[in-house]
């Protein structure tokens, strides 16, 4: 969504102690450069491509309101048990880099008056 300064998060071995051993992916929002009163409705994709067997890809749906109470990003905590994200897997490419898409399917923003 253009006008807006997003990125994505990920941590390797979770992001709290609850999610250990997994991959934990967010989309995160700068929320600093978001106009103040403003908001975003965002329906949108997380994939995790496997190259070597395409249908044991990883893919996931959110909505989410950024921004977001209590935090700026909004994902999957336990995304994906980190011992499986391999070459021998089919996430991890040649050189050992993992694909993370992030793909938005709805949005809009909305001015509080």
């Amino acid at each position: 969504m253009s006008g807006f300064q997003w990125f994505m998060g990920l941590y390797t071995n979770g992001d709290d102690a609850d999610s250990r051993g997994y991959l934990s992916i967010y989309l995160f929002l700068d929320v600093d450069a978001l106009p103040k009163r403003r908001s975003v409705h965002l329906n949108y994709r997380l994939s995790i491509p496997n190259l070597r067997n395409p249908s044991q890809s990883l893919s996931k749906e959110y909505k989410a309101t950024f921004p977001i109470k209590g935090g700026q990003g909004w994902g999957d905590r336990r995304a994906i048990a980190a011992s499986a994200v391999t070459k021998a897997s089919g996430f991890l490419d040649p050189s050992a880099a993992l694909t993370v898409v992030a793909e938005v399917l709805h949005a809009r923003s909305q001015w509080h008056v």
